[in-house]
């Protein structure tokens, strides 16, 4: 089975500007794939929330990840209509130990409630 990947770190960003996007789009228009997987956001998320304004940052980065994904859609879909397409949901990264330490529970909360915006709107 062909994929197109990369290595821990990246971002939905990176989907797209490194060419994931578009190395899937080839396959699918070739027909050499019939499903493509996009499991994103998680990186951007995470990186919003070490920021030093994440109040500002994570909203931002939703909504960037969530352009990028339609983005990525909309290149997979006119590469080939039919490919079925699974979009994974964002993890809930408050819960990472890094992030457990790093900040107190009222900002935890509303980094799981960024994370269940990212959801809603897939």
């Amino acid at each position: 089975m062909p994929t197109i990947g990369r290595a821990a770190g990246a971002t939905s960003s990176d989907m797209i500007d490194e060419g994931q996007v578009q190395g899937m789009a080839a396959q699918a228009a070739a027909h050499k794939i019939s499903l493509g997987i996009i499991y994103i956001g998680s990186n951007d998320l995470s990186r919003a929330m070490r920021s030093k304004d994440p109040s500002r940052s994570l909203p931002a980065a939703v909504d960037r990840v969530m352009q990028n994904i339609e983005a990525a859609v909309e290149t997979l879909r006119k590469a080939q209509p039919k490919l079925k397409i699974i979009i994974a949901t964002v993890p809930d990264v408050s819960l990472l130990p890094h992030n457990k330490s790093e900040h107190g529970a009222g900002h935890l909360r509303r980094i799981r409630w960024i994370g269940q915006q990212c959801d809603e709107r897939l």
